[in-house]
C-alpha cells in the first residue's frame, strides 16, 4: 500500500508544479467564438477509442462522461488518475499556413468505492478554453497602413463530484445509476485592437478588452446497463445534462494608448486616455442541454479455449443543442453564435493475454500491453460565414502495465489526428496532431486499501 500511496504523491506533486503550465488550454483561432473550445474531458484511454467512453465498465479507468461508471470501482480499490495532453497544429488557409504546438495538464480523477454497490469520484478538468491570436492588416495602395489583432486566453474548469449505485437485476446482469455535481468557474479574456503599423511608437492605437466570469453548478445524469455473457458481455449506456443559466459577470474597457505592443511585443502600452469602463456588470451564461447513447462489447474466448484474449468494441452518439446558447448581462441578451452539435465515436481494443499481470513471466511483455484503435466525427457548433464545420479524426494508443508487483497502475498513450474546418470560403483548416499521456495507480487484488484485517 506504501508503494501505491507514493505513487500518488509523486503524481500530485506533479500535477500543481504543471499547473502554472497547463493555464492555456488551446491556440486555436475557432476559440473566438462564444466561450472558447470545448473540452470533453477525455482521458488518454479514451482518446485513442476515438473518444468513445460513456459505456465504460473498466474498474481502474474513471470517466466523468457518465456517472453511472463510479459504481464499477472495485471494493477497496481506489483509482487515482492524471492526464496531460499536447498538440502540434498545421494552421491553413487558401495563401498562408502556419504552425503553432501546445502541451499541459489536462485532468485529475480521483475514484473511491466507499460501500457495497456505490462508487464515487472527484476530480478537475478543463470545461472550455480560449487562445488565439489573428492578425488582419489593412493595405492602401499596396502598403499595410494599419492592423486589426483579435487575441483571447482563458479557461473555464469543471470540479466535480459524482456518485453511481448498482443494483443486481439478475444472475448475470445489473442496471447502474450515477449523478456528478459540477462547479464551472474561470474566465476568458478578448482583446480587439487597432494599430497603425507607421510610425507605430508616435501614433495613438485603440483597444477594447472584454472579460467574462463564470461560476455556477450543474448537473450530469447517467445510466449503464451490463449483462454477462458465456463469451463476454455487453453494456448500453445512457447520459443527459440539464440545460443551466450559469452565474455570470463581464466587465468591459475600451482606451487609447501609444506604443505598439504587438511590435516584437517589446513595448509596453503607455495608455493615454480610457473612453469606457464598465465592470462588474452581473447576468447568466445558458449552456444548453446534451444527451449521449453508447456501447461496449466485451468479446472473450470460451471456457473450454487456451486463448485468453480479450477484444472490446465501443460506440457512442452524442448530441448538444447548442443553438440555444445565449449570454445576457444587464437585461442584454446574445443570442447564439452557435449551431447543434452531434458527434459519432468508435472504438476498439485489443488484448492478447487480458489477464496477465505486468510482472508475469511467463508471458511476453507485447502480450501484455492492450493496443486501441478509434474513429471520430463531428459536426461541430462552430458557424464561421455561415459554414458549419466538421472535424474528422483518427486514433491509435497502448496501455502498458507497470512493473510494480500485483499492481493494477498502468500508463496509457494515445495518439489522434484530426482535421477541423476547411480553406473554402476563406475560412481556417486545422489539422492537428494530439499526443495524451496518463497514468491510472491503483492497488492490486491483494494490496486493497482501507480494508480492516482480522489478523496481523
Amino acid at each position: 500500500m506504501h508503494s501505491h500511496l507514493s505513487q500518488v504523491l509523486f503524481f500530485t506533486v506533479l500535477l500543481f508544479s504543471l499547473n502554472g503550465y497547463a493555464q492555456k488550454g488551446t491556440q486555436s483561432p475557432y476559440s473566438v467564438y462564444g466561450i472558447g473550445e470545448l473540452k470533453s474531458g477525455k482521458y488518454a484511454y479514451f482518446s485513442a477509442l476515438g473518444g468513445a467512453q460513456i459505456a465504460n465498465t473498466d474498474s481502474t479507468i474513471i470517466t466523468l462522461s457518465n456517472p453511472a461508471s463510479y459504481a464499477g470501482l472495485d471494493r477497496n480499490r481506489p483509482v487515482f488518475q492524471v492526464g496531460l495532453n499536447g498538440s502540434f497544429t498545421k494552421l491553413s488557409t487558401t495563401n498562408s499556413t502556419a504552425t503553432t504546438s501546445q502541451m499541459g495538464l489536462d485532468q485529475f480523477q480521483l475514484g473511491l468505492p466507499i460501500a457495497k454497490n456505490f462508487g464515487a469520484s472527484v476530480g478537475l478538468s478543463p470545461f472550455s478554453s480560449t487562445g488565439y491570436l489573428i492578425s488582419n492588416p489593412i493595405i492602401e495602395e499596396g502598403d499595410t497602413i494599419a492592423e486589426k489583432i483579435n487575441e483571447g486566453q482563458g479557461t473555464i474548469s469543471n470540479f466535480h463530484i459524482g456518485l453511481g449505485y448498482k443494483q443486481k437485476i439478475k444472475k448475470n446482469s445489473s442496471i447502474s445509476l450515477g449523478v456528478n455535481l459540477n462547479y464551472l468557474f474561470g474566465s476568458n479574456e478578448k482583446i480587439e485592437s487597432f494599430e497603425y503599423t507607421e510610425y507605430p511608437n508616435d501614433a495613438l492605437h485603440s483597444r477594447v478588452k472584454s472579460a467574462t466570469y463564470v461560476n455556477d453548478f450543474r448537473f450530469d445524469f447517467g445510466l449503464l446497463y451490463a449483462q454477462k455473457l458465456a463469451r463476454g458481455s455487453y453494456t448500453l449506456a445512457a447520459t443527459y445534462t440539464p440545460a443551466a443559466s450559469l452565474k455570470s459577470s463581464t466587465e468591459i474597457v475600451s482606451y487609447a494608448y501609444s506604443q505598439s505592443f504587438y511590435d516584437n511585443y517589446s513595448y509596453y502600452e503607455s495608455i493615454s486616455d480610457t473612453s469606457n469602463f464598465l465592470t462588474d456588470l452581473t447576468g447568466t451564461t445558458y449552456i444548453p442541454e446534451s444527451y449521449g447513447v453508447g456501447g461496449e462489447y466485451r468479446l472473450r474466448p470460451g471456457t473450454t479455449s487456451n486463448l485468453n484474449y480479450q477484444i472490446i468494441f465501443k460506440g457512442e452518439y452524442n448530441y448538444q443543442k447548442w443553438s440555444d446558447f445565449k449570454t445576457t448581462f444587464e437585461g442584454v441578451v446574445n443570442d447564439s453564435v452557435y449551431a447543434d452539435r452531434t458527434n459519432l465515436s468508435f472504438g476498439i481494443e485489443y488484448a492478447p493475454y487480458a489477464n496477465a499481470k505486468a510482472n508475469d513471466k511467463l508471458v511476453m511483455y507485447l502480450a501484455k500491453l492492450k493496443y486501441r484503435f478509434g474513429f471520430n466525427y463531428t459536426m461541430t457548433e462552430i458557424m464561421a460565414k455561415n459554414t458549419q464545420l466538421n472535424n474528422y479524426g483518427i486514433s491509435f494508443g497502448l496501455g502498458i502495465p507497470v512493473l510494480n508487483g500485483n499492481s493494477n497502475t498502468n500508463i496509457n498513450l494515445g495518439v489522434t489526428y484530426n482535421n477541423l474546418g476547411t480553406i473554402n470560403n476563406n475560412l481556417i483548416q486545422e489539422q492537428k496532431l494530439g499526443v495524451s499521456f496518463g497514468v491510472s495507480i491503483s492497488p492490486g487484488i491483494y494490496d486493497r486499501w482501507f480494508l480492516k484485517r482480522k489478523y496481523d
